[in-house]
């Protein structure tokens, strides 16, 4: 009896969220938003170690071989 409440209610919950979602674009806007600020800080990261002087080639380098980046010769 009551795994079928949990269920149901978890059902209608996930329904409801579903609905709101795509028929509201402030709410999807405010879902949404925590993933387009980790892909803004990406962007900024990237570009910052492309500007770096040398430990980027070089860390650039280690990553294209993995062998070296394990201490094998």
């Amino acid at each position: 009896m009551i795994s079928t409440a949990i269920v149901s209610l978890t059902l209608l919950m996930a329904a409801l969220f579903s609905l709101v979602y795509a028929l509201n674009p402030a709410f999807r806007r405010k879902v949404e938003a925590p993933k387009h600020v980790f892909l803004r800080q990406l962007a900024q990261y990237d570009e910052a170690v492309q500007q770096l002087p040398g430990e980027a080639s070089e860390h650039a380098t280690l990553e294209a071989e993995p062998s070296r980046k394990e201490g094998h010769k």
